[in-house]
């Protein structure tokens, strides 16, 4: 008789210490804001990792769409520096886990955006 209550007492335990674990296995990345200073800086999110070099201070957004899209959105910050379009400025986005650029050449003007297909590559929006 002393058996059950042991038993029941045991599995209440493993499920009370075992919830939290699978709670945080489950939660979804928040939305980040990263601001990116002159020259080269890694950002990981959502397992994925970019790395930027640009001549321009620079806000990049990262918002998680879906189990395989990450939406990037970038854009130059404003500190009284030229824009985008000032000769020899340049940015460029390396997707480590891609392999490729996914923005090469001068800081946009606009705010500029694309899709990370974690599954299948990088759309531009």
């Amino acid at each position: 008789m002393r058996v059950f209550p042991r038993i029941l007492l045991a599995f209440v335990l493993a499920v009370v210490l075992a919830s939290p674990g699978a709670l945080m296995a489950q939660q979804l990345p928040l939305p980040m804001q990263k601001a990116i200073p002159q020259g080269i800086t890694t950002v990981e999110y959502a397992q994925q990792t970019l790395v930027f070099t640009t001549s321009v201070p620079l806000i990049a957004n990262f918002q998680f769409i879906s189990e395989n899209e990450i939406e990037v959105r970038v854009r130059t910050r404003s500190s009284g520096q030229q824009g985008g379009n000032a000769p020899g400025n340049i940015l460029r986005i390396w997707w480590e886990e891609g392999d490729e650029f996914i923005y090469d050449g001068e800081p946009p003007e606009e705010e500029w955006s694309g899709i990370l297909l974690t599954e299948g590559g990088f759309t531009e929006k």
